[in-house]
């Protein structure tokens, strides 16, 4: 109930109308990162390239420049964790809990020593979202210990799902040669004629992502589609009846826990056309197809907006400033897509995990690079 009350906070802050607020200081956030690549660098495991840079990035973009960022390793093993530890999986969430509490240590104290408490209170250097949602939550009757708890669940929350979505993406884009060579196109010509200077991007308006690269939309679309991994949770607000795919009457009752069955929604051939083929340009004609990315209806994710851009960004100031080099594949001698894991229900992640990390090397952009050695 309480964690509810944050909902409208970023519902607001992260409208269309308001996103650029934000949108600009993780642009400027993810630079400074992709920036200090060594692009002289041996190989980088791609999971740990993404993940610990959107980590860094967006940590900082909405929490201030003093965020404690060495927090990254703990927090990966707490999300890895996340459903294990709700599941009541003893042993198996151990590792999770210990590094969940090493996490929230150092994430109170932070919160603790930025809270200006003058004219309301607000988070010294953190977006106003975070300032307002940490407000309201100090004024609930939550102890102060579950205050923090629910400020590191709503972290994760924001963090744990754009990670994964956009490490499939980039998966997708750098191990097929037609995706990598359509998407260069899109971002460095757009990029060549607007912002001479990467760091203009900074200044662009978030709304104008989907006009300037509608086969980068698509794709990000097609992919969120695929590596759906788990239904997402709601309660019934009132007695109903439904039918399954042969008929038989189910009896929902109020407050009962219903699971929508993203994943067969995704692969309905009475809702997508060839479901269980990948086609990155699907969406370019958005009338013809339906996406459930993030939900539908009253209780949509309220960080939509921002999840989107978020995974956009990365893949947009990564290919404008990087070409990409996939490290051959022992067995198969290429760089294959990774296999997704099979367990993301039962560990309540919204996206599968890639099973195998892919090698990369990062070099400055150039038109020629080929993405696979």
């Amino acid at each position: 109930m309480h964690r509810q009350k944050a909902s409208p906070h970023i519902e607001r802050a992260l409208a269309p109308s308001r996103l650029h607020i934000i949108s600009s200081r993780l642009t400027e956030e993810l630079l400074k990162s992709l920036q200090k690549i060594d692009s002289t660098s041996p190989r980088l495991s791609l999971t740990n390239f993404v993940h610990r840079t959107l980590y860094t990035s967006g940590s900082i973009a909405l929490l201030g420049p003093d965020y404690p960022v060495h927090t990254y390793e703990n927090f990966m093993i707490f999300d890895e964790g996340v459903g294990l530890h709700s599941r009541q999986l003893g042993a198996f969430a151990k590792a999770g809990k210990v590094a969940r509490e090493s996490v929230l240590v150092d994430l109170k104290r932070h919160l603790v020593e930025q809270w200006v408490p003058e004219n309301g209170g607000h988070l010294a250097g953190a977006v106003d979202m975070m300032s307002d949602i940490y407000r309201e939550v100090k004024q609930t009757d939550l102890s102060h210990d579950e205050v923090h708890r629910l400020m590191l669940g709503i972290l994760w929350s924001i963090h744990g799902n754009i990670m994964e979505l956009t490490t499939w993406v980039l998966c997708h884009v750098i191990t097929d040669k037609d995706t990598y060579t359509r998407v260069c196109q899109e971002i460095r010509s757009f990029a060549k004629q607007q912002f001479p200077q990467i760091d203009g991007i900074t200044r662009m308006d978030p709304r104008l992502l989907d006009e300037a690269f509608p086969f980068l939309n698509s794709l990000v679309q097609e992919v969120g589609r695929t590596k759906a991994a788990f239904g997402q949770m709601r309660v019934a607000n009132r007695d109903a009846v439904i039918l399954d795919e042969g008929g038989k009457e189910i009896l929902i009752r109020k407050g009962e826990m219903v699971a929508i069955n993203l994943p067969g929604m995704n692969h309905s051939p009475r809702l997508q056309e060839d479901p269980e083929v990948f086609k990155a340009d699907r969406f370019l004609n958005r009338a013809s197809q339906r996406s459930y990315l993030f939900g539908a209806g009253k209780h949509i994710c309220p960080g939509r907006n921002y999840a989107n851009f978020a995974v956009r960004q990365f893949i947009i100031l990564t290919l404008a400033m990087y070409d990409i080099r996939v490290q051959s594949d022992a067995v198969t001698g290429t760089g294959s897509l990774p296999e997704q894991d099979g367990t993301m229900g039962l560990k309540l992640m919204l996206f599968s995990r890639v099973r195998n990390d892919l090698s990369i090397t990062l070099h400055p952009a150039s038109t020629s690079a080929s993405h696979v050695e």
